[in-house]
């Protein structure tokens, strides 16, 4: 062997030997080019672009075997996870990483007959793991029905890393936002999205003053975008898309998505009536779904006609404000609402003058 060869021999060693050579992407990721309204199916697993995310323009993904998932998201795991995984990589034009996207992408898992009994009883839902921290997080989570034999679980895509089925309550049950409101502990100057079903509007609060407001409703969790626009946030934060915006009735079941920044909201709205409002028995009641909590509030100026109630099993909610130390008068409205994990709101108002406002 001469010596020029033996020195290219030595020089490809050593770099092999110190990891300096380029790395191969791993032989179960497969490259794809995304677009929007795109979807890539993987198995059972998949993902679904309604909007491609800024800077992205490819996506590296496949399907891990529980056994494959590095070290690190099986050490210290204090939840039951459910294989395979679906491991995301985004990526830029020159092929770089990109760690988190702001953007409409939804990762999906088809439901077997078992996992669908669990989502049933509260006991599954997505969870993910970024490369940066190698720890698991709950991811919202929707059922979307009708797309597979036992349904899907879908939830909105925050970046590149491992995304699998895990035990956790499921989203949807939402205790966490209605406690946090009554102890105090909620951050009342989160980003939010509102949705009324009486005039059919979306408002969005503590968005940056002058920023661009995205506003997009679909179908269902992972469905079809049925319209999309903006509003720019006044000086209060303040962003609102009405009926005369998007021509659309708010009903139970669709699926809204605001996204301003590096803020995204996501809200499935959920049934709720205001059927009664009786100045002379001091009393409001409506409708929920059976063991809901409502919020439940006078609009008179202060938060000592505010309370939480619960749905019954017939699904009525009921305020006897006389316990309270509060008067109904005809001239002062009310409302009821229903909060998410992230305080997102389904809210209907009894309005002076309109009377009751069922669905």
């Amino acid at each position: 062997m001469n010596r020029k060869n033996f020195r290219s021999i030595s020089i490809l060693l050593a770099l092999m030997l110190f990891g300096l050579t380029a790395a191969a992407p791993a032989t179960h990721l497969k490259q794809y080019k995304v677009s929007a309204g795109s979807t890539i199916e993987i198995g059972r697993q998949g993902i679904a672009f309604t909007n491609v995310p800024l800077g992205v323009t490819h996506v590296l993904a496949g399907v891990v075997k529980g056994d494959d998932l590095p070290a690190r998201y099986n050490h210290d795991v204090n939840i039951k996870l459910f294989p395979p995984a679906l491991e995301v990589r985004f990526l830029g034009e020159e092929g770089g990483a990109v760690n988190r996207i702001n953007a409409i992408v939804h990762i999906f898992f088809n439901l077997s007959k078992a996992e669908r009994a669990l989502w049933d009883q509260a006991g599954i839902a997505i969870w993910y793991a970024s490369e940066a921290t190698g720890k698991w997080q709950p991811c919202t989570t929707s059922f979307v029905e009708g797309v597979s034999g036992y349904g899907r679980l879908a939830c909105l895509a925050t970046g590149s890393g491992y995304y699998i089925l895990g035990s956790g309550a499921k989203p949807g049950q939402r205790t966490s936002a209605s406690a946090a409101a009554v102890d105090g502990s909620l951050d009342a100057s989160a980003p939010r999205v509102y949705a009324q079903f009486n005039d059919d509007s979306i408002r969005y609060e503590y968005a940056a003053p002058g920023a661009i407001v995205n506003f997009s409703i679909f179908d269902a969790p992972g469905g079809n975008l049925l319209w999309s626009g903006s509003d720019t946030a006044d000086q209060q934060g303040f962003a609102f898309v009405s009926f005369q915006d998007h021509q659309m009735e708010i009903v139970p079941g669709i699926f809204i998505v605001v996204i301003s920044g590096r803020a995204t909201n996501e809200l499935v709205v959920e049934a709720v009536t205001f059927d009664t409002f009786d100045p002379d028995e001091n009393v409001v009641s409506g409708t929920a779904t059976p063991g809901r909590d409502v919020w439940v509030g006078l609009a008179n100026g202060t938060h000592l006609c505010e309370l939480l109630v619960a749905a019954n099993p017939e699904g009525v909610w009921s305020v006897d404000f006389d316990d309270h130390g509060c008067d109904l008068t005809m001239d002062v409205g009310a409302y009821a609402q229903i909060f998410d994990a992230e305080y997102d709101t389904t809210e209907v108002w009894w309005i002076p003058g309109a009377g009751p406002f069922s669905l």
